[in-house]
């Protein structure tokens, strides 16, 4: 009885010093994200996306909205430079937002281009993405 426990006690240090050991490496890699972090800019990326079609002064449909470590890059069309700097504060405005990044390009309406599968909502069934569809 005495052994087998010697044994699994064995086991579990062994396991947990792995595990320890494979932690370290996963947070010392800058570049890696923690579950957390992800899930906190998934919770960004939403809100911005959702303010930002619920907008009047907006058209969320042809922007993309990417999160890192609450650091925000909007990138798209947008039809002036008034809707550029709303969709910006939308974005300012976030709770858990560091910085924000402005990737966004100003066309005229009739050379805007059609909304794209990359900026359509996230999480969205591919067949309701569409507002057309």
């Amino acid at each position: 009885m005495r052994l087998r426990l010697k044994v699994l006690t064995g086991l579990v240090l062994t396991m947990l010093c792995f595990g320890i050991a494979g932690c370290d490496r996963y947070y010392a890699d800058s570049e890696k994200r923690t579950p957390g972090e992800v899930a906190d800019d998934t919770t960004i990326a939403t809100a911005i996306k959702t303010r930002l079609i619920r907008g009047q002064a907006t058209h969320g449909w042809r922007l993309n909205v990417d999160v890192n470590r609450g650091v925000v890059s909007l990138t798209g069309f947008v039809q002036s430079q008034a809707e550029r700097m709303a969709a910006l504060d939308i974005a300012r405005r976030t709770k858990g937002v560091v910085e924000v990044r402005d990737n966004l390009t100003i066309v005229t309406s009739g050379s805007l281009p059609p909304a794209t599968e990359a900026s359509e909502p996230v999480g969205a069934p591919a067949e309701a993405q569409r507002p057309d569809a």
